[in-house]
């Protein structure tokens, strides 16, 4: 049997099994230093073969990743500790009015500017003696018309909104609508921009549930106070 014979049926290494043993044996390079130099690794520099620049192109593709993830977790971060301050406002600032009119107005126009929005509609429907409060800040008369049967957040482009014709204002392009439902009252509270990018499906949903929450315990103080 020759000696290419031989060499064919000897069983072949599967690519796992050599990553492994180089894994559990990296210093067989320095065993072998002399196969190490006639190693050709095709790099992607102009035909440079160099194992060390291979591995450092590899060390600086995985740490300019991590450098980018930790960028946008940091950005996210101090965005959203921006927002829980602006609703850590919201709450003290519910005993600055006495009266709850005077408040939601005051309310409407600091989530405004708070929240970036070319509008901001507040509206409470008191369930007892069926008495409206609404903010009534947007232009567009019809707002108050909007219904908030629903419980669900919608937040995205005006043209998805299955409530769009009553938002007749043409220029607003993306909207925040949030129905607020408690045993005593309803209502719900609307943030309009002109901005298509402004209000995205993914603008931070679990926020929007926190100012929710926070608006509706603030609504129910001012109601329980003035009562």
């Amino acid at each position: 049997m020759s000696n290419a014979d031989k060499v064919r049926k000897k069983p072949l290494l599967e690519e796992k099994e050599v990553l492994e043993y180089l894994k559990m044996n990296p210093e067989i390079f320095e065993k072998h230093e002399t196969f190490l130099t006639k190693l050709n690794l095709h790099y992607d520099n102009h035909g440079v073969s160099s194992l060390v620049k291979k591995q450092l192109a590899s060390l600086r593709k995985q740490n300019f990743e991590q450098r980018t993830k930790y960028n946008e977790l940091l950005h996210n971060a101090e965005t959203n500790w921006e927002v829980i301050t602006k609703i850590k406002n919201i709450i003290e600032s519910c005993s600055k009015y006495k009266t709850i009119d005077r408040w939601i107005l005051r309310l409407s126009k600091n989530m405004s500017s708070d929240f970036d929005a070319d509008e901001a509609f507040i509206h409470v429907k008191i369930k007892a003696d069926k008495r409206l409060i609404s903010s009534r800040l947007p232009k567009n008369s019809k707002i108050d018309k909007l219904s908030f049967k629903s419980s669900l957040i919608y937040c995205g482009s005006l043209d998805n909104f299955n409530q769009k014709k009553v938002i007749g204002e043409d220029a607003v392009k993306s909207i925040v609508f949030c129905p607020l439902h408690t045993n005593e009252w309803s209502g719900f509270f609307y943030l309009g921009s002109l901005n298509p990018d402004r209000y995205s499906s993914s603008y931070e949903p679990d926020l929007l549930n926190l100012l929710a929450s926070v608006l509706k315990l603030s609504i129910s103080m001012q109601l329980r106070g003035s009562a």
